[in-house]
């Protein structure tokens, strides 16, 4: 399932998913598929992710991080704009201090 996510296979993914894959499943650290999803500029699948599977949108990688702070890091405005849209919030990571917002300025 994973590398589904990795290659942005939204048709894989949804299979996957469908035949009993957990899609709520995180990497080493909590990071989830959302968050490398936004990470890799990856709108569908921001979109299923959050529309379809109901992912946590705040959830927290062991940084602190989140997939908001991912999507602007990554420089992606309009996975950041997403993401905004659908109540994400703007939470300082434990490692450097920093919000998305901060970091997007």
């Amino acid at each position: 399932l994973r590398a589904a996510y990795f290659q942005n296979n939204l048709e894989m993914v949804r299979y996957l998913v469908e035949h009993g894959a957990n899609p709520h499943q995180s990497k080493k650290g909590n990071y989830t598929n959302l968050m490398l999803s936004a990470c890799r500029q990856y709108p569908s699948m921001v979109d299923y992710l959050v529309n379809k599977v109901k992912c946590d949108i705040n959830a927290q990688d062991e940084n602190g991080q989140t997939a908001l702070y991912h999507a602007v890091r990554s420089g992606s405005v309009e996975i950041t704009k997403f993401l905004l849209e659908h109540v994400a919030m703007n939470i300082r990571d434990n490692k450097r201090k920093v919000t998305p917002l901060m970091r997007a300025a």
